[in-house]
């Protein structure tokens, strides 16, 4: 927050200096999301392509602030939230041979009547845990960190670049009520690439990526004593086991922490060819593995998992005159199986008690499909700044999984639809830049929320339906929904190298129908930016 202030305080000054300073339109006039749309390798995974930065200096600072209200969220969210935060951003073009990229950011969240998950993003781990009732929400406050540092370096030999980036992200988030739980996330990405460019017509790039995440999770009871609270375990299809939340060996308990591992290697193959109308491509493969629980002897490790990711970018930049067309395709796949260890505690006489593990059981494939496509045209651009901009998009998800606690089994998936249209005009007036913007969206869904089975006879118990969970994620996730969103912007030049803003955005969505398990099916986002480039 206290960043933020300052932002905000440094910015709201320079405005007030505004109007009496002196100068010509400069590049402080120049649109920062633009220049990096126009060059795909800027936005790639490979740091090598930052020596392509069509500018000697593109860097923005910014305070935002965003209040949110409305049910339509899912499992994880709050219908009353606001979030503060504060970032800068910077390409910047040192020598003829060095180009550095840097970000740094700050974000703070409160939301109210928050319970469901206990992790932070249910959608990116393979198991899952969440509160038995409804009626322990409480107030959730989270903060997240990121810093980011990138570096492309092109040798004498102009044809060959060099590049590194590092992406280092952190954060917390504590529930306010009982039972309470604490979140402490970590997030690693590094990456080393190289780019080799034939001609002004060809170039191609190969880049290395290693990345880990942690989110560890411990909870507490502060309240009264003996008051008893239970854990859903969700391995998958919302579909799993209950625990009572106590003591040292249950999943998640009040005791100790549990930890959530994921870690990912591969590489990014890239190829580049045309001058005037460009193709851009890059394919990435990821191997995904990692686990829940602790690797320690004596500790359990709960739950392992492995996957593949196969991810493709597909940029066409077609320029005419001082207009600049760009269609863009994103696509990925992912499969994951989850193992559940079988264990048991070993005490042997004299020694310390350890854990030996038996055997693992899949209990989960699971399967994400995505695609988006996109169109975007720039009219009438000068000096990196286009009078219009419009553009259309459509995507298309789905995620499929199989769920297993022997012998019975849970087949359940759903798939979005959605599309949107906007248009943006920029009116500029002396040292004076006007924004206005538009949006209409569109969403829509099926699938099946649950389908139900057993492989064999079995007297057991069968596993648990988290079905409040289990239907209003599907609701949330399918229901037929339209929306609008509105922005004007006002930018004030300081002088060729410094530019001031201020922002208001507002999106409202609905539901085309009542809503059935949400509480309502409405959602609006109110943003308030102020900010600087230079």
């Amino acid at each position: 927050m206290r960043l933020l202030s300052r932002i905000s305080v440094t910015c709201m000054f320079l405005l007030g200096l505004g109007a009496t300073a002196s100068g010509q339109e400069g590049r402080s006039m120049r649109d920062f999301e633009f220049i990096r749309s126009s060059s795909p390798w800027l936005s790639s995974r490979n740091a090598a392509g930052l020596g392509t930065m069509p500018t000697d200096r593109a860097t923005v600072a910014e305070g935002v602030f965003t209040k949110e209200n409305g049910a339509l969220i899912g499992n994880a969210g709050s219908d009353n939230s606001y979030k503060a935060g504060a970032q800068t951003e910077s390409y910047l073009r040192i020598s003829d041979r060095i180009v550095f990229y840097g970000n740094l950011s700050y974000s703070f969240d409160k939301g109210q009547n928050m319970g469901g998950s206990l992790l932070m993003d249910p959608d990116y781990n393979p198991v899952n845990f969440y509160e038995s009732v409804d009626t322990t929400r409480g107030v959730k406050n989270k903060e997240m960190y990121r810093l980011t540092g990138g570096l492309a370096y092109t040798f004498k030999d102009s044809r060959w670049a060099l590049g590194a980036k590092v992406d280092y992200v952190s954060g917390d988030q504590a529930k306010l009520k009982d039972p309470r739980f604490l979140n402490v996330w970590m997030d690693l990405n590094a990456s080393l690439g190289t780019r080799f460019a034939a001609s002004d017509a060809f170039s191609v790039g190969l880049s290395l990526e290693y990345r880990r995440t942690l989110e560890s999770l411990m909870g507490k009871i502060y309240g009264v004593s003996g008051k008893q609270y239970f854990t859903l375990i969700d391995y998958g299809g919302f579909f799993g086991t209950r625990e009572l939340f106590d003591g040292d060996y249950a999943m998640v308990s009040p005791g100790d922490t549990r930890p959530t591992f994921n870690g990912y290697y591969g590489a990014s193959l890239q190829v580049e060819a045309g001058r005037r109308t460009k193709v851009f491509n890059e394919l990435t493969y990821l191997r995904r593995s990692g686990y829940f629980g602790n690797k320690a002897s004596t500790k359990v490790t709960y739950t392992e998992h492995a996957g593949n990711i196969l991810e493709y970018k597909g940029v066409l930049l077609a320029g005419s005159g001082r207009n600049l067309h760009r269609v863009g395709l994103d696509a990925r796949f992912e499969n994951i199986l989850n193992n559940e260890n079988v264990y048991r505690y070993n005490t042997e006489v004299g020694e310390q008690t350890v854990v030996e593990y038996i055997s693992q059981n899949e209990v989960l494939d699971r399967t994400d499909i995505s695609a988006a496509l996109s169109y975007t045209g720039y009219l009438n651009v000068e000096n990196f700044r286009p009078r219009w901009e419009y553009g259309v998009n459509a995507a298309f998800s789905s995620r499929q999984s199989l769920a297993t606690i022997y012998p019975y089994y849970r087949s359940s998936g759903h798939s979005s639809i959605s599309a949107d249209i906007y248009g943006k005009r920029n009116f500029l007036s002396g040292k004076n830049l006007f924004t206005v913007g538009l949006g209409l969206d569109f969403m829509t869904g099926f699938g099946v929320p649950k389908e139900d089975g057993i492989l064999a006879n079995s007297s057991s118990e069968a596993p648990k339906s988290f079905d409040n969970y289990l239907y209003r994620d599907f609701e949330y996730k399918t229901a037929s929904r339209a929306g609008g969103s509105a922005n004007i912007r006002y930018t004030r030049l300081i002088s060729d190298n410094i530019g001031v803003y201020a922002q208001i955005s507002e999106r409202y969505t609905s539901l085309l129908q009542a809503a059935e398990y949400l509480s309502n099916g409405h959602r609006n986002t109110l943003a308030i930016t102020i900010g600087c480039t230079f």
